[in-house]
């Protein structure tokens, strides 16, 4: 999301980013850019040509909105009344995660013009919330 300040931005914050530590909003925040990001790709033409945004490019939209609401899902529940539920659904949310990557992949490998460069930002993102998701997943070993 590209213009708009994200909503987990300090503006008048006097801490120093490294010294900030991750809310339990970071996967649900990044998700939603992450979706964002993986959304206004598919739309260019020049990375993902219409033959490709059909049979490749819906999918990884779709994908990463699963991302989004799996995460959103764990993160709405009780951790003490439903921590087995609320655990599944981070394990969803890592496993589409997987998946996106692995269909990341297939896009570049199948489309000369989808290149790591081009994804660079949807990769940082992905690697993120991979993290998030895998703090969140320790923190609540059940």
């Amino acid at each position: 999301m590209r213009g708009a300040p994200s909503p987990r931005i300090y503006i008048m914050s006097e801490v120093y980013d490294r010294n900030k530590n991750p809310t339990q909003f970071v996967p649900v925040d990044n998700a939603g850019d992450l979706g964002d990001e993986v959304a206004a790709y598919v739309g260019k033409e020049k990375y993902v040509p219409k033959k490709w945004r059909y049979l490749l490019g819906e999918d990884l939209i779709r994908k990463a909105d699963q991302i989004y609401d799996y995460a959103s899902y764990a993160n709405e529940m009780n951790t003490k009344k439903e921590p087995a539920k609320r655990r599944e659904y981070w394990k969803l949310a890592m496993a589409s995660c997987r998946q996106l990557d692995r269909r990341l992949k297939r896009l570049k490998k199948v489309n000369p013009a989808a290149t790591v460069e081009s994804m660079r930002e949807i990769l940082r993102l992905l690697t993120i919330e991979k993290e998030a998701i895998a703090t969140r997943l320790e923190r609540e070993r059940g």
